[in-house]
């Protein structure tokens, strides 16, 4: 599977409440009105559980997408966190090597310049 979704833009899917809808016989009364009531009762529980079952298909088919793409995007994130501690450690690298120098550039002028106080004011006395 590629990843299409830009690291700096991807953004976490929403997450919608569940609910059951209520579901209502769908056979045509004409068809039901020959049939006893037992016989009419039965396939209309047929009919309402075949609903149900549709949508519970349909819903887990969704939730397991979801879970997916959140997966993905938890696994996208990750990869951001790794990508930005390891240009972290290269600029502090780089940050080192450019101040230790300059540190050491400034020690040594910090002791010059108390030479040249040494000599100018303890002399003088």
């Amino acid at each position: 599977m590629t990843d299409d979704i830009d690291i700096e833009t991807a953004e976490a899917p929403q997450r919608y409440p569940l609910t059951v809808p209520h579901f209502e016989p769908s056979i045509p009364p004409f068809l039901s009105e020959k049939l006893s009531e037992q016989e009419s009762f039965v396939i209309n529980s047929l009919s309402t559980m075949e609903q149900r079952s549709e949508w519970m298909i349909r819903t887990l088919v969704e939730l397991d997408r979801r879970q997916i793409e959140s997966e993905r995007l938890a696994a996208l994130d990750r990869k951001r966190l790794i990508l930005l501690q390891k240009s972290w450690i290269v600029f502090s690298a780089k940050k080192a090597l450019i101040s230790v120098p300059g540190f050491i550039a400034l020690a040594a002028l910090v002791a010059e310049f108390i030479k040249w106080l040494a000599r100018h004011f303890i002399s003088s006395q």
